[in-house]
């Protein structure tokens, strides 16, 4: 059978399951030969062998043709039993087929069965003799074995056996069995009177434990008779001295109602005081899962394992100022991350000072608005927080209670109790209405903190004018319930501390601390690349070099989370020999996190060697045009939608599946307060705004039309910026446009069609001032990397004189990186000032 299936390596990627399909296929074309050689309706014993071995090790697949027992410690032949071997030949058919008689080795079992399953291992001479021919008989079968050595040698050994003297003859071992059996029978009778003897024994101590024992009950009873009558005596004295002293009880009476009164206060505080200090701990133990749970994802979706927020938090600049809400409506959600910042007007704080007294505050704050474009790290500078409160410090001194909520899911809940919100939906039961309303009292609340993450992803909330005060247990739309806590006419007294990005804000005047996190400095950028090589020098050094020699990547690792993918994009160019130049647009960088997500992420890939001719945007090509048509969506929406529902996902034709296999964009579940058992809801949000942005770029080329339309539904100054930098880019750049053809994208629009589409737009709208315009103009003529566009908006930018004047214009290194790409491949400098 060995010869019938030749010994192959598999040479595929290993499966889940450890067989590729040609090896599956190849093994169960085994199986199927195997059952083919049964000589009879048996079940082969799988658990004998090892599978793996079949092809190289003939011996596994002869073990499957014997009973159980033969497993790996049976190596050969030498190493079975005989009993083994006899099975292997009458149950496969290649043997059978040898044999002249399969009733010999029939015989021979049945001998071995016979001595093996006798009480003393003992025959007669008569039947030695028998079972000396049989196995004779079949040591010299003429088909197989009567020219076998071995055989012979066996036949001749059998042959002195049968030869030996025998010490005694039958009549004598029956004597002897005769005697044994006598000697035995003598010791069991010993045994039985010794047996008896002691049972008498036993039911004579039996006997007078009863006797005792009912002596005893005599007693008690007697004893129990006596109390009766004496309690009877005692009830009548009792009902006696109730009758002289009623007056005397009556008078008392109220007074233990009082001291009743006043322990059941007691302990009824001591409950309320055990259920708070019970929510305490649990909010602790959820606020530890949620860390836990954001370094899970966190380390799964980098490859990576992260034990404790220090693995992944480096501090960020977080300033108390009131300029920078301005400036941020007026500058791309990127570019503005380098500017020099007016230091007299911005203080730098921590997280122990976010409720202390400022400079700008004479007295501790109760509500702290931290604001920061997106990826900027508000929500990890909330998990901060977290720990720090849950770690002895200034934040745990000063807060009993600390809830934290990401509005990101408290959107899509409905309606919701102030209760619900407290407890339910922080995962802890909720406690009693005496110790919710001693948790709501003022004293408590002064020292309670929430924290709402996200406030520009929760979408409409109401505003100071509108709201009002709720009771705990009042079911309203979390938008009103969020709104009244945030204007203070829901938990006036409790702390806040309220994350967003620039413009989720409608009503700034409520907040009496106004910061914003600003990333990075550009030493924290490189001790975040430090922790990310984790002692990797080689590595460390290729990603600094990176950083340090591109200011358009630069600029990007301002954001923790792009600085992230910055990492991650270096760490796998350097892994494949750096073949391949690093990206040196942001275009180009979010194509390259597109192929490197999808080969992490995608199915197709996995355990797969790819050529470098490979084309690996067309083998996804679908679900990444499904991705620039969710983007579209959002991109649409004023402001830009950023949480997409399910049935969001359908109207672009994504499911669940197709949405997280290319790792783009992450799923959250989310459980309604109140519904526990009845409604989950699935919310799904691409990693970064600017992957968002890149995807609705792709969207858009297909028709300047869609784009036009777009630009005009815009309100917000610079809300698209990054997508006509995405759009420049992919139609500009010639090393770009490979990736549309990839996605099969049919387009006909340049460069120059959306720079005059945006000076059309700007010279119609006028919503930003010329100097800002011009650097977005500039900008999309750096990504389009066709400096000879210069001329075309030479016009626009010299509108208002001969010269263009620079001065007193704060521009970030990525903006003077594109005026210095125009000026040095267009030899025009005199018109600037």
């Amino acid at each position: 059978m060995s010869n019938s299936k030749k010994a192959s390596v598999c040479v595929l990627f290993i499966r889940s399951n450890g067989l590729c399909s040609i090896c599956a296929k190849r093994r169960q074309e085994w199986k199927t030969d195997i059952l083919s050689q049964l000589t009879r309706n048996i079940s082969p014993c799988w658990k004998n062998t090892d599978k793996s071995k079949w092809e190289s090790d003939p011996w596994e697949i002869a073990k499957i043709f014997m009973g159980s027992g033969q497993g790996s410690f049976r190596a050969s032949a030498a190493d079975t039993d005989p009993v083994g071997l006899l099975q292997l030949v009458l149950n496969c058919q290649l043997f059978t087929s040898r044999i002249t008689s399969r009733q010999s080795f029939e015989d021979v079992r049945a001998v071995r069965n016979t001595i093996f399953h006798s009480a003393d291992f003992k025959t007669t001479n008569t039947e030695l003799k028998d079972y000396i021919k049989l196995m004779t008989t079949l040591l010299q079968d003429p088909t197989l074995l009567v020219n076998d050595t071995h055989a012979i040698n066996a036949v001749q050994q059998l042959y002195q056996i049968e030869t030996l003297p025998l010490e005694a003859n039958d009549t004598r071992v029956l004597q002897n069995e005769r005697t044994m059996w006598k000697t035995k029978m003598e010791v069991i009778t010993r045994e039985q009177v010794a047996a008896h003897d002691e049972v008498e024994e036993i039911m004579t101590i039996v006997t007078e434990v009863f006797e005792r024992d009912i002596s005893a009950l005599k007693e008690r009873q007697d004893v129990s008779e006596r109390r009766e009558a004496h309690l009877e005596a005692i009830q009548m004295q009792h009902e006696s001295l109730i009758a002289q002293q009623q007056d005397q009880l009556m008078q008392q009476l109220d007074k233990m109602m009082q001291l009743r009164n006043q322990h059941a206060a007691e302990i009824s505080h001591q409950r309320v005081e055990g259920e708070l200090q019970n929510v305490q701990e649990e909010l602790k133990n959820v606020h530890k899962r949620a860390i836990e749970t954001y370094l899970r994802n966190k380390g799964d979706h980098e490859n990576t394992t992260l034990e404790q927020l220090s693995d992944v938090y480096i501090e960020l600049r977080v300033h108390d100022t009131k300029v920078g809400y301005r400036r941020l409506e007026q500058r791309s959600n990127v570019n503005y991350l380098e500017l020099e910042m007016d230091m007299d007007k911005c203080q730098e704080i921590n997280h122990q000072e976010l409720f202390s007294p400022g400079r700008q505050n004479t007295k501790a704050p109760l509500k702290v608005l931290i604001t920061g474009i997106a990826g900027i790290g508000k929500t990890v500078f909330s998990l901060s927080v977290l720990d720090l409160w849950q770690k002895e410090g200034q934040l745990s001194c000063k807060f009993d209670n600390v809830h934290y909520y990401s509005l990101r899911d408290l959107a899509h809940i409905g309606k919701c109790s102030l209760a619900d919100l407290l407890f339910t939906h922080q995962g802890i039961p909720k406690p009693s209405n005496d110790a919710i309303s001693e948790y709501l009292t003022h004293k408590r609340m002064q020292r309670t903190l929430l924290i709402f993450d996200a406030l520009d992803e929760f979408g409409w909330y109401t505003s100071a004018s509108e709201s009002k005060a709720y009771d705990y247990n009042e079911e309203v739309e979390i938008s009103h319930l969020i709104g009244s806590i945030i204007c203070g006419k829901t938990l006036k007294l409790a702390s806040l501390l309220v994350t967003s990005r620039p413009g989720g804000v409608t009503d700034y005047a409520v907040f009496d601390r106004k910061a914003e996190v600003f990333g990075f400095v550009e030493s924290r950028i490189f001790e975040y690349v430090s922790k990310f090589c984790n002692g990797d020098c080689n590595l460390e050094s290729h990603i600094r070099a990176y950083i340090k020699h591109n200011t358009n990547i630069r600029s990007l690792c301002y954001v923790p989370m792009l600085c992230n993918l910055v990492c991650r994009i270096a760490k796998v160019n350097l892994e494949q020999g750096s073949k391949v130049p690093l990206p040196e647009t942001v275009t180009q960088l979010l194509i390259t996190c597109v192929v490197h997500f999808a080969i992490e992420h995608h199915p197709y890939f996995k355990g797969k060697e790819l050529a470098e001719d490979d084309d690996i945007v067309a083998q996804i090509k679908d679900p990444l045009f499904f991705h620039s048509a969710l983007a579209k969506q959002g991109i649409s929406q004023q402001p830009i939608k950023v949480v997409f529902s399910s049935d969001d996902m359908k109207k672009c034709q994504l499911s669940e599946e197709t949405a997280t296999q290319c790792g783009l964009l992450t799923v959250s579940r989310v459980i309604a307060p109140g519904q526990l058992c009845r409604k989950v809801k699935q919310l799904f949000y691409f990693l970064h705004l600017i992957v968002e942005e890149f995807f609705a770029s792709i969207a858009l080329i297909s028709s300047l039309h869609a784009t036009q339309t777009i630009m005009k539904q815009t309100r917000n100054e610079g809300q698209l910026d990054m997508v006509l930098m995405f759009i420049s880019g992919l139609v500009g750049d010639p090393d770009n446009r490979r990736f549309l053809q990839s996605l099969g994208c049919q387009t006909t629009m340049t460069a120059s069609d959306l720079l005059r589409l945006v000076i059309n737009q700007e010279c119609e709208q006028r919503r930003r001032n010329h100097k800002s315009a011009v650097l977005l103009l500039l900008l999309l003529v750096y990504e389009s990397r066709q400096s000879d566009l210069w001329v075309q908006i030479k016009d626009f930018v010299l509108r208002d004189g001969k010269e263009f004047d620079l001065e007193d214009t704060y521009m970030s290194p990525l903006e003077q990186k594109a005026l210095t790409y125009v000026m040095t491949r267009w030899n025009d400098v005199t018109i600037l000032k």
